[in-house]
């Protein structure tokens, strides 16, 4: 079993990647106002952008994009199978099972109102914790008609096969969103696991024994929220 970080080699990225509790091998994540960098060009061509949305977004958006599809890429161009794929805010809580599935899976994430993001601040604080309070310890459907899911921070990729699979159906799409927003709109990934090995942070510098005060992510709820 294999986990690769997506992480910058900046001061952030150095910093984020001190927390990190586990061993991984880093995948050098993509800058996305740089055009000539070939996984961002292919994300650009695609990513749908609003007019008041800012170029800072737009790029953000661009290079996790293509940081995602350069994983990917290293697992089929590696002929890698049993691998993790994280952000480097993603820190392991428990450790993996030693029977994964066969299907690209979620590890982590935030459940979100199913249709109306108007709704989705109530909705995480009453609808949500029902919800995961339903799921079973180990693999779970994804129940789309009930909860979509954002922030991808950590999810299993079984096989070369599946992680080809998988790129082959977002190539596939003639428009691009936030990575997150594609996978669980088109419904490309179906499973999750339950609890969630990896809980999220996005606290840059923090002290890691404040996690759990200052924000998180945790068995795909905002603790923020609730």
């Amino acid at each position: 079993m294999k986990v690769l970080v997506i992480s910058m080699d900046n001061e952030k990225g150095k910093q984020r990647r001190s927390h990190l509790n586990y061993d991984y091998t880093q995948i050098q994540g993509c800058v996305g106002s740089d055009d000539k960098d070939p996984y961002v060009a292919e994300v650009k061509e695609k990513l749908f952008r609003r007019n008041n949305t800012f170029q800072k977004t737009y790029d953000g958006q661009a290079g996790a994009f293509a940081s995602h599809i350069k994983a990917l890429e290293h697992i089929i161009n590696n002929g890698l199978k049993g691998v993790v794929i994280c952000e480097d805010d993603a820190i392991q809580t428990r450790g993996l099972p030693e029977q994964m599935p066969d299907e690209i899976c979620l590890l982590s994430g935030r459940l979100e109102h199913p249709k109306d993001w108007r709704q989705t601040k109530k909705w995480r604080k009453t609808i949500g914790p029902d919800i995961t309070a339903s799921f079973s310890e180990g693999v779970n459907q994804i129940d789309y008609d009930v909860y979509r899911w954002t922030v991808i921070c950590a999810y299993w990729v079984p096989s070369v096969q599946k992680a080809r699979e998988l790129l082959d159906k977002l190539r596939f799409l003639e428009k691009w969103r936030a990575i997150d927003i594609m996978l669980s709109k088109h419904k490309l990934i179906n499973q999750l696991y339950y609890p969630a090995i990896y809980k999220h942070h996005d606290k840059v510098g923090s002290n890691i024994q404040t996690y759990d005060k200052t924000g998180i992510v945790i068995d795909y709820l905002d603790i923020r929220k609730i």
